[in-house]
């Protein structure tokens, strides 16, 4: 099981899908396999963003019928890719299973869907980054693989009223998701010791944020300002000539992705597990070749975010003892080959 990251912005407009993307990118410059999966019903578009949009392969809609332990290695062969980069994009409305399917049976609810095609890629990748939009239903499906939350918010007014409003919010979803996963016999003895309460990490977008800003909102929220991103019209230049954001290697987005990256890479990715499905349950659309079911039970609840021992909670970028910074990502990380 590797590293879930969940971005999800505090308010529209705040560029929570580009830094979910830029989160993608640079972790798969590692060489690592990572895939960048959109959850984002309300038209996040990271596709697009990746500049994938027009890329051959699966999307949500092709795994309307999904039920079951998922074979992520195999379903990451069918997506669209952005370089290294494994897409899952497509999470409209319209992506949603039926009410019920032909033979009378109900449909699997989506929250389900969603839970079991994240599993299924979060045990086969050594980082999965999610694009959440501020959906309930959706947040609660896969809180119980989340082993980071990231929260972006702007610095107006009105943005930060909506931290203030969101980031409670997120920490009783998330929590009393993880609770009932856990009352549920869903949790190994191992990740049970492992829970946390969710501690959001907050990423501030602005064009103009000062220190007493990024300490107020710190104070009142008591959540770590783990960077502190200044617009940046080079992001909306690379994504208008489809140059995924984060590709070029420099800017302060950039520097807030390996920050966060380093934070995470710090601690080990929580163990989970899932019981069986019943016998007969599919892991692919009805009809489709492609990925199949694992043999073995893949992965599925457990806590929420664990913070990283030893790292600052302030802006900037803080050095882990016996991490190197360099131009590698995978030597300034620590990830071997």
């Amino acid at each position: 099981m590797g590293h879930v990251i969940g971005v999800i912005p505090a308010s529209g407009g705040v560029g929570a899908t580009t830094f979910a993307a830029v989160l993608a990118v640079r972790a798969a410059e590692t060489g690592h396999p990572v895939v960048a999966v959109d959850l984002d019903s309300f038209g996040g578009r990271l596709d697009v963003v990746l500049g994938v949009e027009q890329e051959p392969g699966w999307r949500w809609e092709q795994l309307r019928g999904v039920a079951g332990v998922v074979d992520g290695g195999g379903l990451a062969r069918e997506l669209p890719q952005s370089g290294p980069l494994h897409v899952l994009a497509g999470a409209t409305r319209a992506a949603e299973p039926e009410r019920s399917r032909a033979d009378g049976h109900p449909a699997a609810a989506w929250g389900t869907v969603v839970s079991d095609v994240v599993a299924g890629l979060a045990a086969a990748h050594r980082v999965t980054v999610l694009d959440l939009a501020r959906d309930a239903a959706v947040v609660e499906s896969v809180a119980p693989l989340v082993d980071a939350w990231v929260v972006v918010a702007g610095t107006g007014v009105p943005q930060l009223a909506s931290a203030a409003v969101s980031v409670p919010l997120l920490r009783r979803l998330v929590d009393g998701a993880c609770a009932r996963a856990s009352g549920a016999g869903r949790v190994t003895a191992a990740g049970a010791g492992l829970r946390r309460p969710c501690e959001p990490w907050l990423v501030l977008r602005g064009a103009r944020i000062e220190d007493d800003i990024a300490d107020a909102v710190c104070d009142h929220l008591d959540v770590p300002v783990i960077a502190r991103v200044r617009d940046d019209l080079r992001l909306v230049s690379d994504v208008t000539c489809g140059v995924a954001p984060g590709a070029r290697g420099r800017g302060a987005v950039v520097e807030a992705a390996d920050e966060i990256l380093l934070r995470l890479v710090s601690q080990p990715p929580i163990e989970l597990a899932m019981s069986p499905r019943p016998a007969g349950s599919r892991a692919r659309p009805p009809g489709a070749s492609g990925p199949g079911t694992a043999s073995a039970p893949g992965a599925a609840s457990a806590p929420g975010t664990v913070p990283a021992p030893g790292t600052a909670s302030g802006p900037g970028t803080a050095s882990a003892p016996g991490v190197r910074t360099g131009a590698d990502p995978s030597e300034r990380w620590g990830w071997s080959a």
